[in-house]
């Protein structure tokens, strides 16, 4: 994923970052540094790289940190930034 420009990305990687969240929530886990960077898109998905900082997360604050690096990567691109939000929120994370 980039963070250079305010181009949304398309719905099926949206998609495929949001499952990926999911999935940290559901294992009760938190990667640690979600920025932009920590992210590659492989074929039609996104995938998580450096994961030497994830950890357990038991009490679902790591995951909301986790979110909030994510979303602090678009702060200045208010279009990728809103459909993030919107998203998160349609797949019920915090």
């Amino acid at each position: 994923l980039s963070a250079d420009v305010d181009v949304v990305p398309p719905a099926h990687l949206v998609r495929s970052v949001c499952e990926l969240f999911v999935a940290l929530v559901r294992l009760r886990v938190c990667h640690g540094d979600t920025k932009a960077t920590n992210f590659l898109v492989v074929g039609e998905r996104a995938a998580l790289i450096d994961l030497d900082s994830m950890r357990p997360d038991v009490n679902g604050r790591g995951i909301t940190r986790d979110l909030q690096r994510f979303l602090a990567n678009w702060r200045d691109q208010p279009r990728i930034h809103e459909t993030f939000v919107t998203a998160f929120r349609a797949a019920g994370l915090p």
